[in-house]
């Protein structure tokens, strides 16, 4: 009895000096909550009183482009190139399972010939070989915690709700008209930041707090090229499933009567005459380049490492693969971002880089910025 009063009282002593150490991030986290929660409340009082928003008024738009079945010269050729991979992908996966169904069975030939008696040299089931590069994330040390990456999801909504607020500081101070302002284009700019400050900060916990070098974090070119023609087969043979996917989603939505809609940052560029020719590149660069990689830096680099350490390698990978759909907080999207989670945290794996899952990444966004724009407008 006393020794457990003594171990929780050590604990509880514990606890407490976190507290006093990063007080800063427990407050910064109360006032995230409080703005968010309070801009939650006013948006919810706002939708009873207000006609449809912006999203609303571009899913129905796009809604109609759908049935109206008009089809440009670019879809058509965007659609072409996306059918042929598809094809591709079903064959990968046909002489994937082939493949393994060849190595089980010479597997359990081999094991036959054991208990017959015949002399053999070197066997080894398909679970037993070792797969020097995939050993690669168990053989480090990654030492950070759980409280680290709630500290960079914290640094993440400061640094957004900061920038949020300097901008429509600089609106109110020199009064520009609200016809002037695209807000789309700067919530966009306010993420980018916000993910460039919190990238920052997540290398250097990485780098100076845990003395753990880039390279071995998982952003180096060692088998560069390799690493990049992984990625590209990666996505090829994922496409069957994730239009397979999709259409599970839309069984479920008519059986439970939920409506789709598009995830959000469509609805920003579904319009490409909201932005001016910077704005849009800039836009396009970030959705289809910037954001994978900040992301696959966080999920698979930061929080895969970490969850792998407490719940081992499949609970890593698919808690961080439910996380990353869920921050895209989107129903139509939730399945196949939970199976591109789990893919893209399984090239991590298995190769010990991120350059297979920033490559996938990169191809699925830019695959999805590419049909959009390649629809007639509205």
């Amino acid at each position: 009895m006393i020794g457990l009063l003594k171990k929780f009282l050590k604990n509880y002593k514990t606890f407490f000096q976190i507290i006093k150490k990063d007080i800063v991030y427990i407050v910064l986290l109360f006032f995230i909550i409080l703005v968010f929660g309070s801009s939650y409340y006013h948006s919810r009082i706002a939708g009873e009183k207000n006609p449809p928003s912006l999203p609303e008024q571009k899913t129905e738009e796009i809604r109609d482009l759908i049935k109206s079945g008009e089809v440009t010269k670019e879809l058509k050729i965007t659609g072409f190139v996306i059918l042929f991979a598809t094809m591709a992908g079903i064959f990968m996966v046909v002489g994937a399972l082939r493949r393994i169904l060849i190595k089980r069975r010479q597997a359990l030939s081999g094991f036959t010939d054991i208990l017959k008696g015949s002399e053999t040299t070197n066997l080894q089931t398909p679970f037993e070989q070792s797969d020097i590069a995939g050993q690669a994330i168990a053989q480090e040390p990654f030492l950070w915690n759980l409280w680290d990456v709630v500290k960079i999801v914290i640094i993440f909504f400061t640094a957004y709700i900061f920038f949020n607020f300097l901008h429509e500081l600089i609106i109110a101070v020199f009064n520009i008209p609200e016809d002037n302002i695209n807000t789309g284009f700067l919530l966009i700019i306010d993420m980018l930041f916000a993910e460039v400050v919190a990238v920052f900060f997540l290398l250097k916990i990485v780098c100076f707090k845990y003395d753990t070098a880039i390279g071995k974090f998982g952003l180096n070119t060692v088998n560069f090229g390799y690493n990049l023609y992984l990625g590209i087969k990666s996505y090829v043979m994922f496409l069957p499933f994730y239009f397979l996917l999709n259409f599970i989603t839309l069984l479920i939505s008519k059986a439970f009567s939920i409506e789709l809609k598009p995830q959000e940052v469509l609805y920003m560029l579904s319009d490409k005459s909201e932005f001016t020719a910077g704005q849009l590149q800039m836009v396009i660069f970030f959705v289809t380049v910037l954001g994978p990689v900040f992301e696959e830096i966080f999920f698979r680099g930061f929080l895969y490492r970490c969850l792998r350490r407490y719940i081992g390698v499949f609970w890593g990978i698919l808690g961080s693969a439910l996380l990353f759909s869920l921050i895209h907080h989107n129903f139509m999207a939730f399945l196949p971002i939970v199976t591109l989670g789990i893919v893209l945290g399984y090239l991590v794996e298995k190769t010990g880089s991120l350059v297979p899952s920033i490559v996938m990444h990169i191809i699925v966004n830019s695959i999805s910025v590419a049909v959009l724009f390649s629809m007639p407008k509205p």
